[in-house]
């Protein structure tokens, strides 16, 4: 009989013991990945802690293999390296504006999944980047013209043919800025004296408004500006007056380039990012990514109902019955639970540092094999992706043992209690 009940009572601590094991897998679960993987703070300290808002524009803006989308940015504003490119591009959108953007949008998707706001409303907002493009890219052009070689004229003699030559010059560099090119060069006009000059601009502007290539917007806008223009040309500041110039001929390439960007946001300048997704996935439509969205919040809101306060209050309720089943032995009801949480809690203890150090290399290898399989994924973004995700499957194991040895020191403790029992077995009757 005795060994009946014993094997009993032994199939029974088995069955226990099995489901504190589910249920502490369950508490670590809540308590270190779902916890992180619903706050915000987890993604947005790890764009920052690799200074990925930076390291768009530094590594992955420059890629050669990127240079077709970059300069798509800016229309047909002619750049001079994909270099220059990227400062153009950082000083519209800074590295400080894509930051707070993209931690907006975190913090709202994670405010959804939390279930703490009903709407899923996810957007870039571009409005204040475009509001700033086209001062941005003219300071660009400004510098750019301070660059220019100024030709020398050599001789200042002003003969008809000599006028006619400069104006044709001088109408080629204006062309050549209406095309979003800067000019190399240009003829210098401090040689020539203001009766020249003068001649040169009665000839030259006239013949540039009548060219039919002319964008119908830059032909009014530098009627508007001939003033100024004409100020600075007869004056003899070549520099100033291309600047002039620059306003009236550049302004409908910027223009078209920034209406090209406004096609893919909506109607507050806002690029919304579900919709983008949708369109990017040709299998799914934006109601049923929302769908799929709403359904994955439901579960996590019913995971997170389960989650560490139930698992860990399961884990004490089905100690507390593993001692009771070992009744009336103090020892064994001390004893089984100590040795049970000890053999938990070291298992996930050895596992939860196996996985903070094997996560990250395996996650750096899955990179390098993805990177190498899919081609057309530029180099830079490839680096920047797998840094990020290797800095993730860091923060989300950190920590994952900790809760482990606490299980260890409780289950410890409830062990070495198990031998001194003596000193509270005469207080309580029936035990042994």
């Amino acid at each position: 009989m005795g060994c009946a009940i014993w094997i009993v009572r032994s199939l029974i601590s088995f069955v226990l013991g099995l489901v504190i094991f589910i249920a502490f897998l369950g508490f670590l679960l809540a308590a270190n990945f779902s916890n992180k993987l619903l706050s915000a703070d987890f993604y947005t300290d790890t764009l920052a802690e690799e200074d990925t808002y930076n390291r768009i524009y530094d590594e992955v803006l420059v890629d050669e293999r990127l240079v077709e989308t970059t300069e798509d940015l800016l229309g047909d504003i002619k750049v001079v390296s994909q270099e220059e490119i990227v400062q153009v591009l950082r000083m519209i959108i800074t590295p400080e504006y894509l930051q707070s953007q993209v931690e907006g949008t975190i913090e709202n998707a994670i405010d959804y999944l939390n279930e703490d706001t009903d709407t899923l409303d996810l957007y870039i907002e571009l409005a204040p980047p475009l509001a700033n493009a086209k001062a941005v890219l003219f300071t660009y052009i400004d510098g750019r013209i301070d660059q220019l070689e100024l030709e020398d004229l050599g001789r200042p003699e002003c003969t008809s043919n000599r006028i006619t030559e400069l104006a044709d010059r001088y109408e080629t560099r204006m062309r050549e800025l209406a095309q979003g090119e800067i000019p190399n060069s240009v003829p210098s006009l401090e040689s020539l004296n203001q009766q020249c000059r003068t001649a040169i601009f009665n000839l030259a502007f006239p013949s540039l408004l009548q060219d039919s290539s002319l964008d119908d917007r830059s032909r009014q806008g530098l009627i508007e500006s001939r003033a100024d223009i004409e100020r600075e040309f007869i004056a003899g500041n070549t520099h100033g007056m291309l600047k002039a110039a620059a306003r009236p001929l550049a302004s409908p390439l910027i223009d078209d380039a920034m209406d090209e960007v406004r096609k893919r946001l909506d109607d507050q300048d806002r690029l919304d990012i579900i919709g983008q997704i949708a369109l990017w996935n040709t299998d799914l439509t934006e109601e049923e990514l929302r769908d799929d969205i709403e359904t994955t919040r439901t579960w996590v809101g019913r995971s997170r109902d389960f989650g560490k306060a139930v698992t860990l209050a399961l884990v004490v309720v089905i100690a507390f019955i593993m001692a009771m089943v070992q009744f009336p032995s103090l020892t064994n009801g001390f004893r089984v639970p100590g040795i049970t949480l000890m053999l938990n809690g070291g298992f996930y203890w050895i596992l939860g540092k196996i996985l903070e150090s094997q996560v990250p290399d395996e996650l750096a290898e899955l990179v390098e094999r993805g990177a190498e399989e899919v081609t057309a994924v530029p180099p830079s973004v490839t680096i920047l992706g797998g840094d990020l995700l290797i800095s993730f499957g860091k923060s989300i194991t950190e920590g994952f043992s900790q809760p482990s040895l606490t299980l260890i020191i409780v289950g410890a403790a409830l062990f070495a209690a198990s031998f001194l029992v003596f000193i509270v077995r005469p207080f309580i009757p029936f035990a042994k």
